[in-house]
């Protein structure tokens, strides 16, 4: 932010896989999202706390609405019995 550079937001859903203490494959399907720049004019009045929440709503509603329900319908292709098979 002093910087006074674009911030990108980055949000990523998947790793919980690759941490397991007992992995079940040698690969992981991981995604990845590249968010919409924030500028510095949007970000200029605000504190550090205000832009880290909005930064964290953009990742929620990016991992909630596009990368987890991409992901599920990957995992339930992959193996029908994989248990996160809801219908959106």
């Amino acid at each position: 932010m002093k910087a006074g550079v674009p911030l990108v937001p980055v949000a990523i859903y998947g790793t919980f896989r690759v941490l397991r203490t007992h992995p079940d494959h040698k690969y992981y399907s991981l995604q990845i999202s590249y968010l919409k720049p924030i500028m510095p004019e949007v970000y200029a009045a605000m504190t550090t706390q205000e832009v880290a929440i909005m930064v964290r709503k953009m990742i929620q509603r990016e991992i909630m609405y596009h990368l987890r329900p991409m992901d599920h319908d990957y995992m339930y292709k992959k193996n029908k019995n994989y248990r996160f098979n809801a219908i959106y």
